[in-house]
């Protein structure tokens, strides 16, 4: 058999070079940061609100996890953005509601929920921090 020069993973030039795995805080914190901005997309979006639901239940399932890593600041920073996507979640799942007879519709308001998103953690590169 001849070798025709393919290399496998771990052989290419930076070889030498160990790739770095994420911490398990690093995981915690991205993940959660994750959630967050995906459920804020769908919302947004007006896209599919399942997937909404189960990103908010998500970051609120990692909190006690987030609230073991963060100081009470960035905690709190958190917590916000995942209180204001359950509120832009219930208004975007609420069925629309009709006029009463003789009552003009409300104007249409900008639906898109105002998310602070808390900083985000260093992401997992194999080459390094990003």
């Amino acid at each position: 058999m001849s070798d025709t020069g393919a290399q496998g993973p771990g052989q290419g030039p930076g070889a030498e070079q160990e790739m770095r795995m994420p911490t398990v805080p690093e995981l915690v914190l991205s993940t959660a940061q994750l959630a967050i901005s995906l459920a804020a997309d769908e919302i947004a979006r007006k896209g599919d609100l399942e997937q909404a639901q189960l990103a908010i239940d998500t970051a609120d399932a990692l909190m006690p996890l987030v609230g073991r890593l963060l100081p009470p600041e960035h905690l709190r920073q958190y917590r916000r953005a995942l209180s204001e996507l359950q509120l832009a979640y219930a208004e975007a799942s609420a069925p629309a509601s009709a006029p009463a007879a003789g009552q003009e519709p409300e104007p249409a308001k900008d639906t898109q929920p105002t998310v602070e998103t808390p900083p985000r953690p260093p992401i997992w590169t194999p080459g390094g921090d990003v």
